[in-house]
């Protein structure tokens, strides 16, 4: 019997170029229509706001096809030589914080002014989308 397989998600890991994932999963958003694109976001080397604001666009994009990932990291060599001296355990942390300020700015502006957020390893002042995600 022969089986086809048919790709219908793709991983994509923001790399070097935190900005190289979305770059991809536009590119190959142009030319698909039910792949599924797993974008995994390292804390330590985008920050939540920024990633938020481009998840929207590529959700926008994609017609909402993105699924995230959150990578905590890895190679210990990797993050030191990318200035990220966040030790292993203080990554979860850092993650869980991630997760929380990416989630209140994608609910939009409570007010005018946004949001604060100062914890451990963010602080945003004034931040939210404008139109909260959908």
């Amino acid at each position: 019997m022969l089986r086809l397989s048919v790709l219908d998600q793709s991983t994509i890991v923001e790399g070097r170029d935190p900005a190289s994932a979305i770059r991809e999963s536009i590119a190959l958003a142009r030319h698909t229509e039910r792949l599924r694109f797993v974008v995994a976001l390292r804390p330590g080397f985008v920050l939540p706001a920024a990633a938020a604001q481009s998840v929207q666009t590529l959700q926008e994009i994609t017609g909402h096809r993105l699924v995230l990932s959150v990578l905590t990291g890895g190679d210990v060599a990797e993050h030191h030589a990318y200035g990220d001296l966040v030790n292993h355990d203080d990554r979860f942390v850092r993650a869980s914080e991630f997760l929380r300020v990416i989630k209140q700015v994608w609910k939009g502006r409570p007010t005018p002014a946004g949001f604060n957020h100062h914890g451990t390893h963010y602080r945003v002042e004034s931040a939210g989308l404008l139109r909260p995600l959908r």
